[in-house]
């Protein structure tokens, strides 16, 4: 996985308790911070519910473990997600070659990929926390009014 080296500027950033509030703190943050910034909120959440949801389930806890760290950046065409944590012992993110339809999760590094283009990937900081991160990207205008109408139809159909 490939990470942009362009220059991002620093939107927001917060750090939140490892708890099953996490994902909602998290997708209120990003709220926050794209107020008025690109049209990307809706995936923008997704992400980033589907990174902290990792982190609070997958990571051992433990004394200073306890933390997930979310932070937002502006590219010249994209929006990069971050989410640190303390780190797994056992494993990194990935994503399961198969999943029964009845299994009730495992799907979330999927659908970041997704909703990435598959413009996603994991790191180790020197601190040894580890590093999950997506790149989004910030449709034109053009493409973004004809996705906003094509949610209003979709609305619309579905009455």
């Amino acid at each position: 996985m490939f990470m942009r080296t362009e220059d991002v500027t620093l939107i927001g950033a917060t750090r939140l308790r490892r708890s099953d509030k996490a994902p909602k703190q998290a997708r209120a943050a990003v709220a926050w911070w794209l107020a008025t910034g690109p049209p990307v909120l809706p995936d923008a959440q997704q992400v980033v519910s589907e990174l902290v949801t990792n982190a609070c389930t997958h990571v051992e806890g433990g004394a200073d473990r306890e933390w997930v760290a979310v932070s937002i950046s502006l590219g010249p065409d994209f929006i990069r997600i971050e989410v640190t944590d303390p780190g797994a012992f056992a494993s990194e993110p990935h994503i399961p070659d198969y999943l029964p339809l009845e299994f009730e999760s495992g799907r979330g590094i999927r659908i970041v990929r997704e909703l990435s283009e598959n413009s996603w990937g994991t790191y180790i900081k020197s601190s040894g926390h580890r590093a999950v991160w997506a790149d989004l990207k910030i449709p034109s205008h053009e493409n973004a009014v004809r996705r906003a109408a094509t949610a209003r139809s979709d609305c619309l159909q579905d009455r």
